[in-house]
């Protein structure tokens, strides 16, 4: 048993830290984080020879010629895709983006919860009296779909009540997902096997929201990547105009080489400059030299809007007077 999780555990790591590699290590890693994920494939292949060949295989490929199990597990890998990238980046969005406390975030995340467990107990008990599982499960699908999709169209000016419905349709459309699928996989195996059957569908569960999020994660810093110089170019020629005859120069080649910095993703940790309660403007501010400081600080609300550019007052104020106590 524990050589094979020294096999799978290096595996996961491998392909996990393959698709987070552009979000951390950036492009000029592409030849890296690619390897990463070939050493991954590789040691997931030497994995599954070894689970052919085990007495107690940690997941036994024989039930996998079970259509029905095959299903539910493949189903609940690519739902926890939508439901572990809600639960993650949902809470950032009201903190970053509605400049709420991470208490409050939880809060107004409440929506997503309260229909998903209105939908696994309403799923559950319609099940058990009507016994209509196929019914169900895919009624649970489109709902999700659904709620995704509308999510989809989610912007820093979305009001709340809309926001909530949209995440509470999400949840109630993962909810049976999560009761019916157990029911279908204990009903589909051998009574011997209930036991691993039941695991596995949690295992695959937890692996497909891990694999779900570096996808997600790397999605969103590849896009924050090629959007970020578009936008911060207004706001240093803005600067560059107001400033100084002799700060202008200055201005300019840190301008250049913060747009190098940011495509090649070397240098500057977008991590750090978008994580919650940060000031994106108090971040560039002390990244310049201590003489061009005072020319620069009167921006950092403006370079703050460039991510978020309807955020609440009180939040770029909040922004303003952490940048003022950073310089």
């Amino acid at each position: 048993m524990i050589y094979k999780a020294i096999v799978f555990l290096p595996a996961f790591g491998a392909l996990i830290a393959g698709l987070l590699g552009r979000v951390l290590g950036a492009r000029a890693c592409e030849v890296v984080t690619t390897s990463f994920v070939g050493i991954g494939a590789v040691l997931f292949a030497v994995f599954l020879a070894i689970e052919a060949r085990a007495k107690e295989p940690i997941v036994p490929l024989d039930l996998w010629r079970n259509r029905t199990y095959a299903g539910s597990i493949v189903s609940t890998f690519l739902i926890s895709f939508g439901f572990f990238g809600a639960i993650i980046f949902l809470p950032q969005w009201f903190q970053f983006v509605r400049g709420v406390s991470a208490t409050e975030s939880g809060f107004q995340s409440l929506a997503l919860l309260a229909g998903l467990i209105v939908g696994s107990i309403g799923s559950g008990q319609l099940v058990a009296r009507r016994g209509h599982t196929k019914l169900v499960v895919l009624a649970g699908l489109a709902t999700m779909s659904v709620g995704l999709l509308l999510m989809t169209n989610l912007r820093s000016d979305t009001s709340l009540p809309v926001l909530w419905l949209w995440m509470f349709i999400t949840g109630l459309g993962i909810g049976p997902t999560f009761s019916v699928f157990t029911i279908v996989v204990q009903n589909a195996v051998p009574f011997a096997k209930l036991g691993v059957a039941t695991s596995n569908l949690t295992f695959f569960r937890q692996i497909g929201g891990s694999v779900g999020l570096a996808i997600a994660g790397t999605q969103f810093g590849s896009a924050l990547r090629d959007e970020l110089p578009s936008q911060t170019d207004p706001v240093f020629t803005s600067m560059a105009g107001q400033a100084p005859e002799a700060a202008r120069p200055a201005i300019g080649q840190f301008h250049a080489m913060f747009n190098q910095l940011i495509q090649s993703g070397q240098g500057i940790d977008l991590n750090n400059q978008t994580g919650v309660g940060q000031s994106f403007g108090n971040v560039i501010l002390q990244q310049v030299p201590a003489a061009f400081q005072s020319v620069v600080q009167p921006f950092v609300v403006q370079f703050d809007r460039v991510l978020v550019r309807q955020r609440p007052r009180g939040a770029h104020q909040a922004g303003a007077a952490r940048a003022g106590r950073g310089g």
